[in-house]
């Protein structure tokens, strides 16, 4: 059985959540106007941990959002996430921000259409979002990039 602790901080989003072999245990999330991700994220684990009556020795890998997004929140989740897998000895695993998104949109969605386009957006601000493309199937169809949104 997989003990997986996730965090999630490239966006204003402050996420933790706790899965065993894809199960939820235990969430905790905080949006804010300003990034409060070094307030939240490591209460945030301790609380998840708690919550499932769990220590962090028990944990078998970390996963963690590496973007795109927020540099200070990226800095911060992977600084949190090596720390973890390096004091409990467990791999760590980097999962894209964007095709978190596109995942979650097929587990509501499982039987998108074959022409569909999924096209997730990340605010990049100064009227610019990082975007990809993807196939129904999860596939990535266009690599990512910031994309500027003139209007048109």
């Amino acid at each position: 059985m997989a003990l997986v602790l996730c965090l999630e901080t490239a966006t204003k989003l402050c996420s933790v959540a706790l899965c065993r072999d894809g199960a939820l245990l235990a969430e905790r999330e905080a949006e804010e106007d300003r990034h409060v991700h070094g307030e939240y994220l490591n209460v945030f684990v301790d609380e998840v941990l708690k919550e499932a009556g769990l220590s962090p020795k028990e944990l078998e890998a970390v996963a963690v959002g590496i973007g795109p997004g927020s540099y200070t929140g990226l800095r911060i989740g992977l600084s949190a996430a090596k720390g973890f897998c390096y004091a409990l000895d467990i791999p760590i695993l980097g999962i894209g921000t964007l095709e978190t998104l596109v995942q979650a949109v097929r587990a509501q969605e499982p039987d998108l259409p074959p022409d569909v386009l999924l096209h997730p957006m990340i605010d990049a601000r100064r009227m610019e979002v990082f975007t990809a493309a993807y196939k129904p199937d999860g596939s990535l169809l266009e690599p990512v990039a910031a994309v500027v949104l003139d209007g048109t």
